[in-house]
């Protein structure tokens, strides 16, 4: 039974790999999923997970950095959100790597901006995450497009807590 349940993964691994090359969406990530868990585990060797999750990032992020403009239909809310997902015993590479694949998004992206911003709004206000906090601060330091936005948000959020 375990081993059909195998077969049955990796098929439908194979046809959602396949349609996503014919919707050319490298970055959904989302579609291996089934069920509630959100937690992206992309081995199931837990020495090797921080590792491999973290080359498959700077792969992720390197083919964006070639040419965010077309790689931008790409981005997706889900992936933005796996981004800001920081578990306790996470990799510091790793968590060092999201973080600044976050900045590039929102920096470079106007599309990624505005679902960095969601999520960031989302967390920030929900729940007042620290995280979040830290990522934000690190997005206000910097010059782009879209900075009014979020230099909102740092205002809203420093009003609320008053």
């Amino acid at each position: 039974m375990r081993e059909a349940e195998r077969d049955c993964y990796e098929v439908q691994r194979k046809i959602i790999a396949w349609k996503r090359l014919n919707k050319d969406a490298l970055a959904d990530f989302g579609s291996f999923f089934i069920g509630p868990s959100r937690n992206y585990v992309p081995v199931l060797c837990s020495k090797c997970s921080a590792v491999v999750t973290r080359n498959i990032l700077s792969l992720v992020m390197t083919v964006f950095g070639a040419n965010m403009k077309e790689s931008e239909d790409s981005l997706t809310e889900e992936f933005v959100s796996f981004l800001f997902e920081e578990p306790p015993d996470l990799d510091t590479d790793l968590l060092d790597l999201k973080r600044a694949a976050i900045v590039t998004i929102a920096i470079y992206s106007e599309c990624g901006a505005r679902m960095v911003l969601f999520e960031l709004k989302s967390r920030l206000q929900g729940s007042r995450d620290v995280a979040s906090a830290e990522i934000l601060g690190t997005i206000l330091e910097k010059n782009f497009i879209s900075a009014p936005s979020f230099e909102q948000l740092a205002i809203d959020t420093l009003n609320c807590r008053e």
